[in-house]
């Protein structure tokens, strides 16, 4: 995601940077975070409601990472849409009217289960105090998880959450809104990790559905304290490897 490594960043023998993975499922990508818990600068607290994916992650993980099958969000009662791509399930309802419109997206937002929850808020979860870098990824729910983690927004330096540009869920909240949210606590945009999109139907180019007039729908938008480089430079970062 255009990081620079780790170990060029981080000194051995700092603290390890406490991170919280709400939505931990692998879908393939080399997150920042994934370099630091390699290089064993970096401990990770993760959720993820999908049991099936919940207990590969703890099956494949280390002592530095532990999985929770909890669902964060506000604290309130919810209802889990389990989809038939895993990766797109979600407390929100798939937007279909706009999902149909673009290749490759209804077809994997089909909803197959859907479970009554009572999702957690993070500030309840003692485990989760006192964390540096807040990584989301929840498919719509993003405020959600924030609104339940208003003592936690006061330690962390670090929000790398997915944003999206339009509603792929219905009411869903859009980069905008959690910009919003998140300048009024305390913490600058700072980067685009990648920006993805689909081809809308019926166009499509080599087989591929992010070609030939392809809209860009979303993104993981990285945001930051002021006091954010002070802090990591007295306590992790070095200018040196």
């Amino acid at each position: 995601m255009g990081f620079p490594d780790a170990k060029l960043l981080l000194r051995a023998s700092a603290p390890p940077v406490k991170i919280i993975d709400v939505g931990g499922m692998s879908v393939g990508r080399d997150d920042f975070h994934e370099s630091l818990v390699r290089a064993g600068l970096a401990t990770v607290l993760g959720f993820e409601p999908v049991a099936a994916e919940c207990e590969r992650l703890n099956a494949g993980s280390d002592g530095a990472r532990r999985y929770l099958p909890h669902a964060i969000g506000d604290g309130g009662e919810a209802v889990f849409r389990e989809c038939n791509y895993p990766m797109t399930s979600s407390l929100y309802e798939p937007n279909f009217p706009l999902l149909e419109k673009f290749q490759a997206l209804a077809e994997v937002t089909q909803v197959v289960r859907r479970t009554p929850v009572q999702t957690k808020r993070l500030d309840d979860i003692p485990e989760a105090a006192g964390a540096d870098y807040l990584k989301l990824d929840v498919q719509g729910a993003e405020l959600d998880v924030l609104r339940g983690a208003d003592r936690l927004l006061d330690s962390l330096l670090v929000v790398q959450t997915e944003v999206v540009f339009v509603p792929l869920y219905r009411d869903q909240p859009l980069f905008a809104d959690i910009d919003t949210v998140l300048r009024r606590r305390g913490f600058a945009f700072h980067r685009f990790l990648g920006v993805c999109g689909r081809a809308f139907k019926p166009f499509l180019r080599d087989g591929s559905p992010s070609k030939t007039l392809s809209q860009e729908l979303w993104s993981d938008a990285l945001c930051a304290t002021s006091c954010a480089s002070t802090r990591f430079r007295h306590s992790s970062f070095s200018s040196s490897p």
